[in-house]
């Protein structure tokens, strides 16, 4: 898998992919690791830091979407 990151305006993104070939642009070949499997270059080694930590409905045992405005006249 390769990958290539283009930025800017449409313009410029037109005008670059119109002026160049496949072959002339410079793409990153990935390796895709287990079991995230981004398709950008990333550091998997942060994630298990960021693993260890917990999840946050363990914490918040109480869900709630809270004040909904489907019937205004009622509730207001």
């Amino acid at each position: 898998m390769f990958h290539f990151d283009l930025y800017g305006n449409r313009e410029n993104k037109y005008d670059f992919l119109i002026g160049k070939s496949l072959k002339a642009i410079c793409f990153n070949q990935l390796k895709p690791e287990a079991p995230y499997f981004f398709f950008k270059p990333s550091n998997n080694d942060l994630y298990v830091g960021y693993n260890y930590g917990f999840y946050i409905g363990t914490l918040f045992t109480n869900n709630s979407v809270g004040y909904d405005s489907a019937n205004d006249c009622l509730n207001i």
